[in-house]
């Protein structure tokens, strides 16, 4: 009789396109496009039909028969986008010569007082561009008037990793100048859809269902900036663009769908994808998202719920948390407007408890590396290949239990190079003293709550992963003009020298007046940072760190140019090690006790024929984190977690 089964799950995905289509009713008209026919006015290099209707006014003047840039592919069911060379809205720049095609909402029904929606999908993204082309859905009234969002790319920032420099974004442009840009997020990876939208006067712009409203602040943190200046449009043009800025870097990218809608009439809330189950370990974030359609009429009201308790604070159409096992539970969202209200289906949240946890908070002594006076920090280890020129009695370390802090002084050191590590401070954990063999996922987290000190050129604290000095990824805060959230990678060379491996900061300020927030983490061996609950990963991954099978996590404080030495002081550490859901059973007299490391709404599953996908059953609903059940009849019965 098998004792333990592992849970396990599938996930299926199914898309359905329609062909080229322009469909009317009573709610909204709609052009949907998928590429398997030709259709509409824009001629591709063949001189087939695109099935788009239009360019946007102010650009693609100088094309006057077949468009070189498009090759229409109907056996793929795709649209091929060469890149316009030397094409930049801001400025102005090339847009005679550029390939800016879509539709002009008026051919739609829109008047100017319409909602619309508006979706590109783009694959087949892999190529290496160079700074700073971009690949869009635009919407405006001409080229020098519009918003565009889509990717950006800062290869020049990341030249160890030039496909991974493609970022979301979004700008506006006015009178031919961008305002307010977007970026510094996650790379787009090879598939990207962009959608933006109007509903209410409330605009809506996200790249990959992430957030990209161009914004006072670069990276999303200050006042939104919709592109209200096209309100008073009485027709808007909706279109695509793949431009290569400098003129120096020609690429392709495919284009999969293309649709927009306008909206005639407004309904109450109906929803269109619904909040979805989340397995996550513990403190790593799990979202919860609902979408509606667009003729759902504005204003609209969120409020999240969990086992059907009103969330508080928890008001918009996406919801974000670090959750501990108190977190798990039935999620839903009510929406509403004035039309009327919907609930969303239940989704089920599943946190997996670590196998392994070490965690410090420097209330009091607690042995370890040794302070200033003697004291112990906690911190049981240092980064391998680092301080081994600091004294028993670490001078630079002082443990403040009144204040609940680790006061660490800056040491001359740089980990591109391998200089000072001698004196470097990175004190933390091997993550084998917590049950960690190399395989399992982890996350790391750290509070610093003071606000920064004044630093210099390229001082950079937080926290670090790694087996030792030469490879490792870190994240934190670095100062160039000002402190900056950023993320980096550091291994070695064919020659063993220690090198950048991609980095994410690019001179862009956050507030440093709060405490900082880092979580590092690992999940199936692929890694994330957040800075303050802002993902900030590196744009190239440490798969190098993937075959190790031990890891340190720490904190870590440099004084990259060796100015004045700064305290940086560190509220909370921790370090989690997880090994995924697992099934415990053991016999007890003519019982079966099983428990298990997830919290949530469990069930335990049974079946006699593991052939049969169908033929597991609920055993039992457990009201705890333990469950008994009669010694089967069967001496091939198997168990399981059902996480349905």
């Amino acid at each position: 009789m098998r004792k333990t089964r592992h849970y396990f799950y599938r996930a299926s995905l199914a898309i359905v396109v329609a062909g080229f289509c322009a469909m009317d009713s009573a709610r909204a008209s709609s052009l949907n496009l998928d590429f398997s026919s030709s259709g509409g006015t824009i001629l591709d290099s063949n001189g087939v039909a695109t099935g788009f209707t239009a360019r946007m006014p102010g650009t693609g003047t100088d094309i006057t028969g077949n468009d070189t840039n498009l090759v229409l592919n109907t056996t793929a069911g795709v649209l091929q986008m060469h890149t316009s060379p030397g094409i930049d809205f801001s400025g102005s720049v090339g847009l005679p010569s550029a390939t800016v095609v879509g539709v002009n909402l008026s051919s739609l029904g829109f008047t100017g007082a319409n909602d619309f929606s508006a979706t590109a999908t783009f694959k087949n993204i892999t190529n290496f561009y160079l700074n700073p082309d971009q690949l869009c859905l635009v919407v405006g009234t001409d080229g020098a008037n519009l918003i565009r969002a889509g990717f950006i790319n800062f290869s020049q920032f990341h030249s160890n990793a030039p496909a991974g420099a493609n970022e979301m974004f979004g700008v506006d442009t006015v009178n031919g100048g961008d305002l307010a840009p977007r970026f510094f997020g996650a790379s787009v990876g090879d598939t990207m859809t962009v959608q933006i939208g109007r509903t209410g006067g409330s605009w809506s712009v996200k790249v990959n269902g992430v957030d990209r409203m161009p914004n006072a602040n670069a990276d999303g943190t200050g006042a939104a900036a919709p592109p209200t200046f096209l309100d008073t449009a009485s027709d808007l043009f909706v279109g695509v663009v793949a431009m290569d800025v400098g003129n120096d870097s020609p690429w392709n990218a495919d284009l999969d769908t293309f649709s927009v809608s306008v909206i005639e009439e407004q309904t109450k809330p109906e929803i269109t994808s619904q909040p979805q189950k989340q397995i996550v370990n513990e403190g790593n974030p799990a979202t919860f998202s609902v979408s509606v359609t667009p003729e759902t009429a504005s204003p609209r009201s969120y409020q999240w719920t969990r086992n059907d308790v009103p969330l508080d604070g928890q008001t918009s159409d996406t919801l974000t948390i670090n959750p501990t096992a108190a977190d798990a539970g039935y999620y839903s969202v009510i929406v509403n407007n004035s039309l009327g209200s919907v609930t969303s289906s239940v989704a089920p949240l599943y946190v997996i408890q670590p196998s392994g946890t070490f965690s410090v908070n420097f209330d009091s002594a607690d042995g370890g590396i040794t302070d200033s006076n003697g004291v112990g920090t906690g911190f049981p280890s240092r980064l391998s290949g680092t301080a081994t020129a600091l004294p028993a009695s670490d001078t630079n370390l002082f443990l403040n239990t009144a204040a609940g802090t680790l006061d660490i002084t800056t040491t001359s050191s740089d980990y591109n190079g391998g200089n000072g590590l001698d004196v470097n401070e990175n004190l933390g954990v091997q993550l084998s003293t917590i049950g960690f063999t190399g395989a399992q996922d982890l996350n790391v987290t750290a509070l610093f709550p003071q606000p920064f000190p004044t630093t210099a050129m390229y001082d950079q604290f937080g926290i670090i992963v790694g087996p030792n000095s030469l490879a490792h990824t870190r994240a934190g805060t670095i100062t160039f003009a000002t402190k900056e959230r950023y993320s980096e990678n550091v291994h070695t060379n064919d020659a063993g020298v220690p090198i950048n491996d991609g980095g994410q900061y690019f001179g862009f300020a956050f507030d440093s007046t709060i405490p900082m927030n880092v979580l590092i983490s690992r999940t199936a061996g692929v890694w994330h940072s957040y800075i303050d609950g802002v993902q900030w990963d590196v744009l190239t991954q440490p798969t190098y760190l993937n075959t190790s099978t031990d890891m340190f996590a720490g904190i870590f404080a440099e004084d990259v140019a060796n100015g004045v030495h700064k305290v940086v002081s560190v509220d909370s550490f921790k370090a989690q090690v997880f090994d995924g859901p697992k099934l415990n059973v053991s016999i007890a007299g003519s019982n079966l006790n099983f428990t298990w490391n997830v919290s949530g709404p469990v069930t335990i599953q049974s079946s006699t024929n593991l052939a049969d996908p169908n033929g597991w059953t609920t055993a039992a609903i457990p009201t705890s984190d333990s469950a008994s059940l009669p010694m089967p009849a069967s001496d091939h019965t198997f168990y399981r977690l059902g996480l349905p």
